[in-house]
């Protein structure tokens, strides 16, 4: 038997320009369809808070509030002769007040040491080092005050209270007359979160 040869014949279509025209535009379509879900999921991440959107905060005066509470000492020193009155007239207050009187041997010290708490229930305090100033000129006395510690935790916190002792030392003796000088000292309380 003798093999037949078959002759295979290819059927191609050509494609016409309307054809590839329309297949062109369905890509481009599925194209900017997947670029812009695209650009939408990331784009989600970038508004914050909408258009033209503001907070604003205003200060309350109430809410820091840092005072001395107590004065848990005044002395003057051991052999001293003077005496040293706490003359601050309620508590609590901005602005405490003492008096040393009589002092009259050298080196003798009147010591005053007031309590400030802090009653912010949702501010601690940062307090400076206290400056002190006086009206004397003829350095006869020598001023220092110092913090039991400089951080206050808000009211009801591990630390929201501490001490300042401001000490007088008379480091002259006076010769004709009595001496004296009105001392100011100054301690900043910053608010702090």
């Amino acid at each position: 038997m003798a093999k037949k040869k078959t002759k295979v014949t290819r059927v191609t279509k050509k494609h016409s320009t309307k054809d590839r025209q329309v297949l062109i535009a369905i890509i481009a379509l599925v194209v900017v369809a997947i670029l812009g879900v695209g650009y939408a999921a990331i784009t989600s991440n970038l508004v914050i808070g909408g258009s033209g959107t503001e907070a604003t905060a205003t200060p309350d005066s109430t809410a820091f509030n840092i005072n001395y509470t107590a004065n848990t000492v005044a002395s003057i020193s051991t052999g001293g002769t003077g005496t040293v009155t706490d003359t601050t007239t309620s508590y609590p207050t901005k602005t405490a007040s003492f008096t040393a009187t009589g002092m009259s041997k050298m080196n003798e010290t009147a010591t005053v040491t007031y309590t400030i708490t802090n009653a912010s229930a949702d501010l601690g305090a940062s307090l400076a080092t206290p400056s002190c100033t006086q009206t004397d000129t003829g350095g006869y006395f020598q001023i220092a005050s110092t913090l039991g510690t400089s951080t206050l935790t808000k009211a009801g916190g591990a630390t929201p209270s501490t001490s300042q002792t401001v000490t007088v030392t008379l480091i002259k003796l006076p010769v004709d007359s009595n001496v004296s000088t009105t001392i100011t000292c100054t301690l900043v309380a910053t608010a702090t979160n």
